[in-house]
């Protein structure tokens, strides 16, 4: 994550996944963008932990549920 000027506006500007994202912070003190830049990056951090535990969860849950070629399709085939 960096923070960037556009004009006289600081910018947040992060890549997650190859993906960039840049958001206005609306600020051109920069002591003010780096405390919105650090507490953007903590969400951001938590929210992406947040979004692998899903993931994890749904690729159990995944292992649980049957196959399509399981003896249930089998009998209606």
């Amino acid at each position: 994550m960096a923070i960037i000027t556009r004009g006289k506006t600081l910018w947040l500007d992060v890549k997650i996944n190859g993906v960039r994202y840049r958001e206005s912070l609306k600020t051109d003190d920069p002591k003010l963008a780096q405390e919105l830049h650090d507490q953007t990056g903590q969400g951001l951090v938590a929210a992406l932990m947040a979004l692998k535990g899903l993931e994890s969860a749904s690729a159990e849950a995944r292992k649980l549920l049957p196959t399509p070629h399981g003896p249930i399709t089998k009998m209606f085939s």
